[in-house]
Formats: structure tokens, sequence, C-alpha cells
């Protein structure tokens, strides 16, 4: 009694009451300032002036009745779309009321804590904090608060494993400002967690890689550089050393470092001294599969073994033959690899008191880089050479490293 209309909804408004009710405004005053003033201070649909016919005001009242219903219907249909999204989504989502008490659950959330919408409904917050999700105390703390809260670490214990979450909280309001609960969002961060571990053993794994690398080359340089007489005998037997390593290289990449063919390998390493003088060139073996520190080696040391054969023996101009093979023999259940390499040349051969580097990698890198033994036997007409060593060599490859490598 003590409001005008304009009051009256003006209260209404102020109050959130009947904030989907289409409101039409009936005003004696014939002023169209005044009347649009009306019609923004209390936000109603529409204003009918003073005279009117009851037909005018029922036609105004259906039409913003249809509209209204047209607006809820399409609220509605969005709310259920929404719904069936969220309940849909792998990520838990789920709401809790100012009580602490679970109001809503999605499928994403019942599949990651085991629980299912009909057992959560109605559950206290507090009982999930009990049943092994780490860190739940912590994500219903920061549900009290009024502020969004992010990257909450969670852990579930399932019968699969540990599952790990990244959770997020935020405030449910009120249309008066009123905080009633809070919307809580939690992602499976398992997988990514352990993308990231295995990203940092990749890097560690390449830093090692590298500085094995460095360290093999430094060492080819140096002893290379003791052996040669010239500057050019340097460069032709560093070059020659470094495209082997490489070729290592090539074939474990193929692999993602984890092994390569032994045939495979022996293949590309003598591929370029098939055509060399008027030797012949056999090779046959069992198929065996070499680890990283096998396949450096033995690229490095049959790439010796063309490389003196070239000078001094079958692959010279003077020919000869090349018969390497190679089989599985097993030592107490371990299994170890025999290579043979038999060359023989149509000349007489005189060796050199003196080994080189060659040599010295041929013998080291057998018995010292993978714990095997060299047996050696020269003759007038060529050489042989019989290496075993065990096939489960730990991957790391050092050739008497340098000192200044660490």
């Amino acid at each position: 009694p003590y409001m005008n209309g304009i009051e009256f909804v003006e209260t209404l408004r102020e109050k959130n009451l009947c904030t989907n009710v289409p409101i039409v405004l009936v005003s004696a005053n014939a002023n169209f300032d005044a009347q649009q003033e009306a019609l923004q201070r209390t936000g109603a649909s529409d204003l009918i002036p003073k005279p009117f016919h009851y037909k005018e005001l029922l036609s105004v009242v259906e039409r913003r009745l249809k509209e209204s219903r047209r607006v809820l219907a399409l609220e509605s249909k969005l709310l259920n779309r929404m719904a069936a999204i969220v309940n849909s989504s792998t990520e838990a989502m789920f709401s809790i009321d100012k009580q602490g008490r679970i109001d809503s659950w999605n499928d994403g959330a019942a599949s990651l804590f085991g629980i299912s919408r009909a057992e959560a409904i109605g559950l206290s917050a507090q009982t999930l904090a009990t049943r092994k999700i780490v860190g739940f105390e912590d994500l219903l703390e920061r549900a009290q608060c009024e502020e969004r809260s992010t990257n909450i670490e969670l852990k579930v214990c399932t019968d699969e494993g540990e599952r790990f979450l990244l959770g997020s909280v935020s405030p449910i309001h009120e249309e008066n400002g009123e905080m009633v609960g809070a919307g809580v969002v939690c992602s499976d961060v398992t997988s990514q967690r352990e993308v990231n571990r295995h990203l940092r053993l990749l890097v560690a794994e390449l830093n090692h890689r590298v500085k094995n690398t460095l360290a093999i080359v430094l060492s080819i340089s140096h002893k290379t550089r003791d052996i040669a007489t010239t500057f050019e005998e340097f460069t032709e037997a560093f070059e020659g050393r470094l495209q082997a390593l490489a070729m290592a290289h090539s074939l474990l990449t193929a692999n993602n470092w984890t092994h390569t063919e032994l045939s495979e390998l022996v293949s590309k390493v003598i591929a370029p001294y098939r055509d060399q003088g008027n030797a012949q060139i056999q090779c046959f073996g069992e198929a065996v599969s070499c680890n990283a520190k096998v396949a450096v080696t033995l690229c490095l040391l049959l790439h010796e073994l063309c490389t003196n054969a070239v000078k001094y023996g079958a692959l010279s101009p003077c020919g000869g033959s090349v018969d390497i093979h190679w089989t599985l023999q097993s030592d107490n259940g371990n299994s170890k690899l025999s290579l043979s390499w038999v060359e023989l040349v149509n000349k007489n051969v005189i060796w050199d008191s003196r080994d080189g580097f060659g040599s010295i990698l041929v013998r080291q890198g057998v018995e010292y880089e993978l714990d095997g033994s060299v047996h050696e036997n020269r003759h007038d007409h060529g050489v042989s050479y019989t290496f075993t060593f065990p096939l489960s060599i730990d991957v790391g490859v050092s050739y008497d490293m340098p000192a200044t490598i660490e």
C-alpha cells in the first residue's frame, strides 16, 4: 500500500523475485520519456498507457508469455545439453554444497574415484579423504574459500595402480552473491606424468650418448695422431673411423638406439670394400640382435680390419678372400657371440712388429669394452681373428675416455 507500481517492480528485481516472469506496466502518464524511464528502471517487458482496451492487454500478455516459454524451453535445452556434456566427460566433475555434501557427480568422477553416482550423491565429501585419495583434505579446505583454486594434486590408489590427478575448485554463487557450494574438476594426468618422466630419461640418455660419442672421437683422434706419420695419413685414418662411428649411430637410430641386426651391420661396413681389388668377401651367420655398445664396437672393429686388408691384405691389389661368419653359443644359460674374420692373401705377408691403433682397437674393443676374448693367428698368407664375447653388455662405450670428458 505504500508503494507505487514502479517501486513494487523494483523491489521484486532487487530481491531476485519473479526473474523469469514477464512484467507489463500500466501507466496513466502519457509522456513518452516518462514511459521509457519506467521501463528502464524496472526492466519490465512492456508498458501500456491508459486508456486501453482489455483485448490489447491480453494480446501483450499472451505475446510475452509465449516469448517467455520459448526462452525457458531454449534454456532448458541448453542446460540438458550442458549436463550431457559434463556427465559424459572423462574428467571428474562434481559439486559440494555448503554442508560439505556431494550434490552432483558425473561419470568421469565415478570412473576415476571408483564410486558410483548413486553412492556419491548425499555422501559427505570428507568421506572421500579416507578412501585412499591423497590430497583430498587440501581440496576440501580450498572448497570453503571464495576464490578459485587450481593445480591441486591428488593421488588415487586403485586396483590397477596409482592414478595422479590435477584438480581445480571454483565457488558456486547464487544470483544474490551468496556462496552455496563449490564445483570441482579433476583431470587424470597419470599419462602426462609418465610422458614427462620418459622425456627426462631421454634427455639424460641423450646427454650420456653425446658425452660418450665425444669421448670416442677424442680417443680416436689422440690414438690416430700418435700412430700417423703424416698429416695426410692422419686425415685419411681419422675420417674413416668417424664414418664407421657414424654408420653405427645411423643403424642404432633407426631402432631408437635399442638394438641393430648384426647381419645388417656387417653388410653396411663391408659394402664399400666389396669391389676392392680382386678380393672375394663372404659373410653369413645366425640372426643376432646387438645392443648399442656391441654395435658401436663392432662397427669400429670391422672398419679397422677392412682398412688393414686394403693396405696390406686381401683387399689390396694383390687380391685374396675375406670370410666373416658368426655363431651363437650358450655358456651356463648366457648367450655368447663368436665372430670370425678369416683373411687369405694371394702373396706372402710380412707383418709389422709394431701394433697400430687398428690392432689396439681390435684387442681392446673386445677385451675391455665387450668383456670378451680375441684369438689372433697371423701366418704367411693371411690372418684370422676369432672374437668371443657375451651379448648382455651394459650400454655405454668408453674407449679409454680422456680425462677431459666428464
